[in-house]
């Protein structure tokens, strides 16, 4: 997608001014259009700017006239034409037998806390992705994929990366409480399929720790990060060695090799 911009943030930008904020969403979605193509997002926050602008576009016609108003402006035009999806969405509807066949190996040892993050699954009645109060996709692809999916009392609750600059304080209090749950649960690991979510359990862990002298080092994956290690890419190749908390070793993932009779 030549010449697209931020989608732009569902947090920010729309505060600031919705309409700008649904103007820009509105350009990127008009070259998706002009490549007949759908949109597959890698980032929850892109996925809900991008969905509920095409949904407001798509559900009110004088909105869309107004919008295309400026569009023309930059020689753009939004019609309606393509849909918006998240790689988890078109992961999970290719199935575990899909799935499954391509595993290369397992990952049974991981007992991995899924994060939803704030964009994922809400407003339900737009995304139409999850059961908003109650989601399981992810959890879903983590067993798929060999894993354990570990179920934990704040998994529902927002990382605290959305308020940083507003309230750190807020912020590292609400990590820390996630932090302890996903602990308590006997997880030893978490997913999320939001990247700005991961930069917030990620890094936000050394933060935590001298904060409020706690001891936490519980490694972090993107959701495809997880998925590339059961179908047999290595620790560099989905950049593991990028990671702020990091593994003490790429040992530590002890992988599994398939038998020739599990296959």
């Amino acid at each position: 997608m030549n010449g697209t911009s931020c989608c732009p943030d569902p947090i920010v930008s729309e505060s600031f001014d919705g309409k700008a904020w649904l103007m820009i969403a509105a350009r990127n979605l008009s070259i998706a259009e002009e490549m007949k193509s759908d949109v597959l997002t890698l980032c929850n926050g892109c996925f809900s700017s991008l969905s509920r602008s095409n949904y407001l576009l798509k559900g009110d016609v004088n909105l869309k006239e107004e919008i295309n108003n400026y569009l023309r402006q930059v020689n753009r035009k939004i019609s309606g034409t393509i849909d918006v999806k998240h790689v988890a969405k078109v992961v999970h509807d290719l199935g575990p037998k899909k799935i499954k066949k391509q595993l290369r190996r397992q990952l049974k040892q991981w007992r991995v806390a899924s994060h939803y993050g704030c964009h994922l699954v809400r407003p339900s009645s737009v995304l139409n992705l999850d059961d908003p109060i109650r989601p399981i996709i992810i959890d879903k692809i983590i067993g798929w994929i060999g894993a354990q999916p570990i179920d934990y009392t704040r998994k529902m609750l927002c990382c605290g990366a959305g308020i940083k600059e507003i309230s750190p304080e807020s912020n590292l209090a609400m990590l820390r409480e996630k932090l302890a749950s996903v602990r308590a649960a006997g997880a030893n690991c978490v997913a999320t399929p939001c990247p700005f979510c991961f930069i917030q359990l990620d890094m936000g862990q050394e933060e935590v720790n001298r904060k409020f002298n706690e001891n936490y080092h519980i490694p972090v994956f993107y959701l495809t990060q997880l998925i590339g290690l059961a179908l047999g890419f290595s620790a560099k190749d989905v950049g593991l060695q990028f990671h702020k908390t990091r593994l003490k070793s790429f040992q530590e993932l002890q992988y599994i090799p398939r038998r020739a009779d599990e296959e």
